[in-house]
């Protein structure tokens, strides 16, 4: 088990850029989120909590409305009108046929049509195309009156939950998913330890009806942990459970949590972000929203999603992020490719990893050479990096002789790994580095050589915390590569190496609008594909 603190604030990277001229060229596609859920006409709730959270994310919202309800701090003020399903499927259509969307999260479905027409619209982009699918099972409404009949709750029990990424029931939710109650079920549930693991058994029940992540919501059953009255929601991924741990507020603004919750979650997966971090983030988005407190209305008052935009300064332009959101298929696809994904679960052949070792051998000989280029053309105040990167490069080189010298990977010896002879792919990639550093600038062959500096250290950091903590870890086959890729020395070259990238790109005032940006962005995608290229010829 794994407990996660969330960040006190979850802004690092919330708050869009500030704005450029208008007369500038258009910039990179945004993450995009469709949000498919009920209309609430007092905006604390539903479609408008959920495009406010995509909004404070940075991440653009579209939506498609699936009731209409007259309610406001109160409650409801009249009976909800359901949509019709051919409509609420015409307006998914309408978006992802167009705008397309990078995550989906569906909220207040209010009858068993509408959940067959939603299943059926969202299927291609959820089965085909891999697109997260955030189901807030919007169930009970806070006065306790249900808001699904039960085939409507039938539907989406077998319809839409295993197709689900992550789920994020409260209690009252989790209890009419399992037929069953989830808080007081036995005679220590409601104490601390008790109320944890009560949450802990409502988290694997519902996932054992499919979806891949479940998250109990632990705001109906806050416990002390000390002196301290906490709220702590339980994430199960299938094998091991992640608790994030807030101080409860005790507030009568609560209207929208769930909303916010659920949409802060989808347009954290929208940006790339894993289960684990989105839902960490999400659960500080939501504190934080409920932290500042805002008085409207005479009821259960909504969130504050504006605290986003109000107590934090504006971050800097990120060329890095720039580059990584401008190529976000050729990103992703580097990071999940075949052979990454068999180093990482040990299914590798051992053929193939050394010929893996003998070409990255003679890649990063050539890459070695393309940084002291980038110290030869490096302003003064930049060449010691380059200077120390390509040290740690020599030392990463080195480990590569000394992996092919053991007995398990041929006792290669020096001579005969210096013979090897270059394939294809490595051709491809050490020569287009080398080709921009001889004829490019500095700028140019630094983003030129980030895909595989940053890569590497986002796959080495996110190998190493998943695979250490699993049983038989001291026996990993690739074990030292893991450890290589996600230890300290590399990883602090990586943050130098973003660091000193960032700093050169202000000195050239690169801004979202620079002519120069979409050059720089077509060398970092080149180079993306020229590394899963090269992968591809070890499986």
């Amino acid at each position: 088990m794994a407990a996660l603190s969330s960040p006190s604030s979850p802004l690092g990277a919330m708050i869009p850029t500030a704005a450029s001229p208008a007369s500038s060229a258009p910039g990179p596609a945004p993450p995009r989120a469709l949000t498919v859920a009920g209309s609430d006409s007092g905006g604390g709730a539903g479609i408008q909590a959920d495009l406010k959270t995509f909004t404070a994310l940075a991440v653009y919202g579209a939506s498609a409305i699936t009731a209409l309800t007259a309610q406001n701090t109160t409650g409801l003020v009249a009976p909800f009108m359901p949509v019709g399903p051919q409509m609420v499927a015409d307006q998914i259509a309408a978006v992802l046929d167009d705008i397309g969307a990078d995550a989906i999260k569906t909220g207040m479905l209010p009858n068993a049509e509408v959940v067959r027409a939603v299943c059926d619209a969202v299927r291609p982009a959820v089965l085909l195309a891999s697109v997260p699918l955030v189901v807030d099972p919007v169930m009970v409404a806070t006065t306790g009156a249900s808001l699904v009949d039960q085939d409507a709750l039938h539907a989406i029990l077998t319809l839409l939950l295993p197709m689900a990424t992550v789920v994020t029931p409260n209690v009252p939710e989790a209890e009419a998913i399992l037929a069953r109650k989830v808080i007081g079920a036995s005679g220590s549930s409601e104490t601390t330890e008790g109320t944890i693991a009560a949450l802990r058994s409502a988290a694997r029940d519902v996932a054992a009806l499919g979806p891949r992540f479940v998250l109990v919501k632990g705001g109906h059953a806050p416990i002390f942990k000390g002196n301290r009255r906490v709220v702590v929601d339980v994430l199960w991924d299938g094998e091991q459970f992640f608790e994030f741990e807030n101080d409860y507020i005790d507030t009568k603004n609560t209207h929208g949590t769930g909303c916010t919750l659920s949409a802060a979650i989808a347009g954290c997966l929208a940006k790339g972000q894993s289960v684990e971090s989105a839902v960490a983030t999400a659960s500080a988005f939501v504190h934080s929203a409920m932290s500042p407190g805002i008085s409207v209305g005479k009821g259960h008052g909504p969130l504050n999603h504006s605290f986003a935009f109000t107590n934090v300064t504006v971050e800097k332009f990120s060329l890095l992020d720039y580059l990584i959101e401008s190529c976000k298929p050729e990103w992703n696809n580097f990071l999940t490719h075949p052979f990454v994904q068999r180093l990482e679960d040990g299914t590798l052949s051992e053929a193939s990893f050394i010929h893996y070792l003998r070409q990255d051998y003679i890649f990063l000989q050539h890459y070695t050479r393309a940084h002291a280029l980038a110290a030869y053309k490096s302003p003064h105040s930049h060449v010691a990096w380059a200077l120390k990167t390509a040290l740690t490069l020599s030392n990463e080189t080195a480990l590569h002789a000394r992996l092919l010298s053991q007995p398990r990977f041929g006792n290669i010896s020096s001579a005969d790994l210096e013979a090897t002879p270059e394939s294809a792919a490595t051709i491809a990639y050490t020569r287009f580095l080398l080709e921009v550093g001889n004829s490019g600038s500095i700028l140019e062959l630094r983003v030129a050589l980030a895909a595989c500096l940053v890569g590497y250290g986002v796959l080495g950091k996110s190998m190493l915390l998943r695979v250490s903590r699993q049983p038989g870890w001291e026996l990993h086959p690739y074990r030292q590569w893991i450890e290589t890729y996600g230890g300290e020395e590399y990883q602090q070259a990586v943050k130098e190496g973003s660091e000193e990238l960032e700093a050169l790109a202000a000195e050239m005032d690169l801004t979202r609008t620079s002519k120069r940006l979409k050059h720089l962005a077509d060398l970092f995608k080149q180079s993306t594909i020229l590394e899963s290229n090269f992968w591809d010829t070890f499986c």
